[in-house]
């Protein structure tokens, strides 16, 4: 029955879909006054770097304020939740000033959502637009069954861009934990934000995915078009949820100087480099996996291939593959020092994913390769380090959510890339890559003196029966060893070992 349901599930074909792209005449506005500030005007791009989450969420509340005439928005997931529902809120409030506003959202966190959708879609002054849309709406299972091949291709980017002048781009969605507003846990992550030539770069990219043909209207999806009283309902609901929020502990927290005027003022540190914003294709997630023509990681691999001296790699999910280890033995034959910071097996929200990483992970560390794992809880001299840079304080449990590399302390990363094969191969990607030895040197000193104070040291020691991994912990007390995952309890260690006997290593 799920077949056949999903056989006679089809897309609509005569769509109307106009292009539109992204708007050059915004100089004269509030933000590009600001970006011809901060602009070095050489061909070079001035960028802010935001690892605190409750700053990268006010930068984008605040620069949605401050829009006056575009806003071209890109996200994998928005939430449903006290982030989430600011965000369109302010979104809206940018609409009804006139500003155009549009979003387009991977499809596959909108289930349930139709109706929003719509509505959000029916303002005059916001377009709604999905990624490789679900056919079924109701039923996506039945998409999965039978068009898996397709709707298992997904949309990971992330961006943002006001007036074609500012821009906000690394590895964070929208929603509570990936801007500390959930007091569980908390997605380390990291954004910078743009001024200059790289923001035109930007625009192009969007307006790329934004009229390809992969991407449908919300309208054209569902059936029903949102009534008056729909409209009015969610901009009175999201007006409200915002109001209702005012006096809650983060909204307490996030009582601060407006983003923008720190910028204005110089109060936030100033980075300048030339950038270029790198991005898969869209027409990959129609393309064999395989074909390379449209991937963003082949315009990456020659600068990390040609490193003389040292890479550092923050990434989250880190599934190498044998190609994967090979080529990083290839780099510590040549002298390069290599430096890996990912989840642990107790802070991954992705067991499967550890299941993948952890079968390559004796092979790195026989080759020289540097491993540290986030730790789950953070740790005292973490959070006091928090405090101390004037950073409100953190929930207790930590997952790193963060995309960023730097080469030879002269190139820097940020975006939205995986180094897992699901990344690499099956969904769509998009960062921004610098050419600038200060912002890069920075990041990896930075990295170098504080890593200890927040993940594990995996290291591989020999013993008189052969070689032992141990998890070394920096404490007040001294080093603490480990001599299986921390953490981790038996239900985590079953679903790796479960998951690792399935030949899933593809899709991870």
């Amino acid at each position: 029955m799920a077949l056949l349901l999903g056989a006679c599930s089809t897309l609509p074909t005569d769509v109307e879909r106009p292009e539109s792209h992204a708007l050059n005449n915004t100089e004269g506005t509030t933000l590009g006054r600001l970006a011809a500030r901060l602009d070095p005007g050489d061909g070079k791009t001035a960028y802010v770097d935001m690892s605190d989450g409750l700053d990268a969420f006010l930068m984008r509340t605040d620069l949605i304020d401050a829009a006056e005439r575009s806003l071209d928005v890109q996200y994998y997931v928005i939430e449903d939740n006290l982030t989430g529902m600011r965000f369109l809120e302010r979104l809206l409030a940018a609409a009804e000033r006139g500003v155009r506003v549009r979003l387009l959202v991977d499809d596959i966190g909108t289930g349930g959502h139709d109706r929003t959708l719509v509505a959000l879609d029916a303002h005059p002054s916001i377009e709604l637009r999905l990624f490789n849309p679900f056919a079924l709406r109701s039923t996506r299972l039945f998409d999965f069954i039978a068009s898996g091949g397709r709707v298992n291709r997904r949309m990971h980017n992330k961006s943002f861009n006001a007036d074609n002048q500012v821009a906000i781009v690394g590895g964070r969605n929208i929603g509570d934990q990936y801007f500390e507003a959930d007091s569980e846990v908390a997605f380390g992550d990291f954004d910078v934000v743009l001024f200059g030539p790289a923001v035109r770069q930007l625009g192009d990219a969007f307006d790329a995915y934004w009229n390809s043909e992969v991407v449908l209207p919300a309208s054209a999806l569902i059936e029903e078009p949102a009534t008056a009283e729909e409209v009015e309902r969610l901009g009175n609901a999201l007006r409200e949820h915002a109001t209702s929020m005012r006096d809650s502990p983060y909204s307490g927290r996030g009582r601060k100087a407006n983003q923008i005027e720190q910028l204005r003022d110089g109060q936030r540190k100033l980075y300048r480099g030339t950038a270029t914003i790198a991005y898969d294709l869209p027409k990959k997630v129609k393309d064999d996996p395989d074909e390379r023509a449209t991937h963003l990681g082949p315009r990456l691999r020659p600068i990390v291939e040609n490193a003389k001296s040292e890479v550092v790699i923050i990434n989250p999910y880190f599934v190498p593959q044998s190609q994967g280890v090979e080529f990083f033995v290839a780099l510590r034959k040549r002298g390069v020092r290599v430096k890996v910071l990912t989840n642990s097996l107790a802070s991954t929200d992705v067991p499967a994913v550890h299941s993948g990483y952890h079968r390559y992970r004796e092979d790195l560390l026989r080759a020289g390769v540097e491993l540290f794992e986030v730790r789950p809880k953070v740790s005292k001299a973490g959070r006091k380090l928090r405090r101390e840079r004037g950073g409100h304080d953190l929930p207790q449990s930590l997952s790193l959510h963060a995309k960023v590399f730097t080469v030879d302390r002269r190139y820097l990363f940020v975006g939205s890339m995986n180094l897992d094969p699901r990344s690499a191969r099956i969904n769509t990607e998009m960062g921004v890559l610098i050419d600038d030895p200060v912002g890069a040197t920075e990041t990896a000193v930075e990295f170098a003196r504080e890593i200890r104070k927040i993940a594990y040291e995996v290291k591989l020691e020999q013993t008189d029966g052969g070689a032992q991994m141990v998890w070394l912990e920096s404490t007040p007390e001294g080093e603490k060893r480990h001599l299986s995952e921390p953490e981790a309890g038996f239900w985590l260690h079953f679903q790796v070992f479960f998951l690792s006997l399935l030949p899933v290593e593809d899709q991870l």
